[in-house]
């Protein structure tokens, strides 16, 4: 669920959101508090400089190929930013996936985090069968098998993951079948009906803001006392920071804040 918070900051301790100054307050209509969230919102008069956070342009990471050459030397060309597919170095043949899917490669995990965004209970019975229908069922199209009974799900591959040095790399066995290869340590095997998409690291929005609106940090929410930090709540589907503050300023408010994208 991607949702952004709008108010003024009346009490109660705030560690660590993201804060951005604007208007002055109006009036919005409440509606019910969420779970815990990463929030971002500002102060008045603060003095950072303009930075909110906001996706970030796709890249992809392909496998690079050598072609054989003469005794001259060869060139290097620089590497693509924009996505493309990837080509897993094996295919292990896997009945009971689903229609289309196929195995896309090793890849590392949690250099930058983890390189799929949902993450399904552990299962000691973890086959790769039973982890792709268990993200497809839950409306992804990657699924991802590590350290034997761990899977996770996702539509793009995030923070910027990369293929393992070697397939090998992934050598554990699926808890539920030790014919099959479930990952590995912070080594992740990939299914998917099509060519996975590669986003990198999220960074900072730094340009766009509206207003006079300033970045103002990371905090926490505090939920754990009983409340959200910021009253009032939007859902706003495609959010970034532009969109969260515009719509805080068209309601007077001079306190945004965004979490769980």
């Amino acid at each position: 669920m991607k949702q952004a918070l709008g108010a003024a900051i009346s009490d109660g301790t705030i560690q660590g959101a993201r804060l951005v100054s604007g208007q002055a307050p109006a009036s919005s209509v409440p509606v019910s508090p969420s779970t815990s969230f990463s929030l971002s919102f500002s102060s008045v008069g603060s003095s950072s400089t303009s930075m909110a956070p906001t996706s970030t342009a796709s890249s992809s990471i392909a496998p690079t190929s050598t072609a054989p050459t003469s005794t001259s030397p060869t060139s290097t060309a620089p590497t693509s930013t924009s996505p493309t597919s990837t080509s897993p170095t094996s295919k292990p043949t896997v009945s009971g996936l689903p229609p289309g899917w196929s195995y896309q490669g090793c890849w590392a995990d949690n250099a930058n985090g983890r390189i799929l965004q949902d993450t399904l209970a552990n299962d000691n019975d973890m086959t790769i069968e039973s982890c792709s229908q268990a993200c497809l069922q839950a409306g992804f199209s990657i699924a991802g098998m590590e350290y034997t009974s761990q899977c996770f799900c996702g539509n793009t591959v995030i923070n910027a993951g990369t293929l393992a040095a070697q397939d090998s790399d992934c050598a554990m066995p699926c808890g539920g079948n030790s014919a099959e290869i479930c990952g590995g340590p912070n080594r992740m095997s990939l299914y998917s009906g099509s060519a996975v998409t590669v986003l990198g690291v999220p960074t900072t929005q730094n340009t766009s803001l509206p207003g006079s609106w300033q970045y103002a940090g990371c905090h926490t929410d505090n939920v754990a006392n009983g409340g959200h930090v910021l009253p009032w709540r939007l859902i706003i589907p495609n959010n970034d920071a532009t969109s969260c503050l515009s719509q805080c300023s068209a309601f007077g408010y001079m306190v945004g804040g965004m979490e769980y994208g």
